[in-house]
């Protein structure tokens, strides 16, 4: 049992891994933000190509992309203000166990928040990240075609009866593409990875 108010050290260690808890918590909010994205885009995408019949276009995906993130943002924002708006009409009340369980609850109540914020800063740059937009939209692409594939939509037998002049456009294309994404990892290569 502690008598002594706790020492400037024990403070700052306290604050360290308090920090780290709340790093914990902001890099798993960022992965599933990451999950929500991909699946909004790529439903965005879909939704594009079966109702509207539109074709594949980079610079409108890139479009839905930022409008994804603003999205979560916006959410995640909400979401923060909600928590410390439910914190400050929660005081911690009562004696013993009581008290104990209303800080405790607090306690989660402020770092739900604070996390929301920090994957809300996080979202931000990679708002502003051209590159890591790209990666979401290349990323939409492929898990599209991937769907659409599986759902058996992109019918296999329009490939097999091609004729040799349209196999021979189509695999330029392919061909154009992949020159096209050796491109893009070699400038990401030299820029660095941004984390996204």
């Amino acid at each position: 049992m502690r008598f002594l108010p706790p020492s400037p050290a024990a403070d700052a260690a306290d604050a360290q891994i308090s920090r780290e808890i709340l790093e914990q918590h902001v890099r798993e909010g960022e992965l599933v933000v990451r999950s929500a994205l991909r699946l909004a885009v790529k439903n965005g995408v879909i939704m594009s190509v079966l109702r509207d019949a539109r074709p594949w276009s980079t610079d409108e995906v890139t479009v839905l992309a930022r409008e994804a993130v603003d999205s979560l943002i916006a959410e995640l924002s909400a979401t923060a203000e909600r928590l410390d708006a439910e914190a400050e009409a929660r005081p911690a009340r009562g004696r013993g166990k009581k008290r104990r369980d209303a800080e405790l609850e607090l306690s989660r109540l402020e770092l739900r928040a604070r996390t929301a914020r920090g994957v809300v800063q996080r979202l931000r740059r990679m708002r502003d990240d051209d590159l890591a937009i790209a990666r979401l939209v290349e990323t939409a692409r492929d898990d599209t075609l991937t769907e659409l594939t599986k759902a058996r939509l992109v019918a296999e037998h329009e490939f097999a009866n091609q004729s040799d002049d349209e196999r021979r456009r189509a695999m330029e294309g392919v061909a154009a593409d992949l020159l096209e994404l050796r491109g893009r990892l070699d400038a990401m290569r030299e820029l660095g990875d941004s984390g996204w």
